[in-house]
């Protein structure tokens, strides 16, 4: 019961002034708590993938570099690399549970993230590689909510794996053309799954996808392309913040994509469009 109330108010309040912290308070007291009953439970699957589940939970929070983060990159290796070891011990038995699965991939993203954010992407290539890997065996066991949850992680993690061979701001590889190759790949994904529901959570993957993919046709000189994915971008973040105005993740969000899109179009020789996105 506890488990479930943190993960889902916790969740809630990430966007809240002040609400990062204590999320990552009411994280490392779930953790107190099951890592105590955990001794007791022994090797039981159950126990480790919830265990699992938390430490990925609380890693992201502490490390995510793309994201809301209370930006703890030493804490959040430790608690990823706690993560993604108690998974590999479940994974035999709960790899058709889909909210651990779900976790232990957030585990390895956020693992890579940590490697980027030491100046070490290529070390977190194969991480995400890891991570897709697992999703691709798992989506076979799942259905209806479970099986579209994993599909969102997949595509989420093809984007920063997309991100780690082209980025303007971040250490990357400075491999645009597999970049490229990447975002086409989560776009197939993310598009699929937003004709089927357009929620929130897809459309917002989906305007960082296109974000990412106008900086690297920008960095590539083709501005007709950038144009159009900084566009899409566009459209995408504002259906966000059209269903959530007080939301100021996705308003920032706005800002930054409106910012790029704005850039590119200055590069096309067209100031008067650049003022307006801006």
């Amino acid at each position: 019961i506890t488990r479930d109330v943190v993960l889902r108010y916790g969740d809630a309040m990430t966007t809240l002034p002040g609400g990062l912290p204590l999320k990552e308070q009411m994280l490392q007291g779930l953790l107190a708590n099951l890592d105590r009953l955990a001794a007791e439970a022994g090797d039981d699957p159950v126990w480790l993938a919830d265990l699992a589940a938390a430490y990925a939970r609380l890693a992201e929070v502490q490390g995510n570099d793309t994201g809301l983060s209370v930006n703890k990159q030493a804490e959040a290796v430790k608690n990823a690399d706690r993560a993604i070891a108690l998974a590999e011990r479940a994974w035999p038995q709960r790899r058709g549970d889909a909210r651990f699965v779900d976790a232990y991939a957030e585990a390895l993203q956020v693992r890579a993230q940590t490697q980027r954010a030491a100046g070490q992407p290529a070390q977190g290539i194969g991480l995400l590689e890891r991570a897709v890997n697992l999703l691709d065996q798992a989506l076979p066991l799942q259905q209806g909510a479970e099986r579209r949850a994993l599909r969102l992680r997949r595509g989420a993690v093809l984007i920063t794996h997309a991100q780690f061979h082209d980025q303007q701001s971040i250490p990357s590889l400075d491999l645009p053309e597999k970049a490229l190759a990447l975002y086409a790949r989560s776009e197939a994904e993310l598009l699929a799954l937003d004709a089927e529901q357009a929620d929130l959570e897809t459309g917002n993957l989906l305007a960082s996808l296109y974000a990412g993919r106008a900086i690297t046709h920008g960095r590539l000189s083709n501005l007709a392309r950038a144009r159009a994915d900084a566009e899409q971008a566009l459209r995408y973040r504002q259906r966000a913040v059209a269903a959530e105005p007080g939301n100021v993740a996705w308003r920032d969000r706005l800002v930054n994509d409106a910012t790029n899109a704005g850039v590119i179009l200055l590069r096309a020789g067209e100031p008067g469009p650049a003022l307006q996105a801006t």
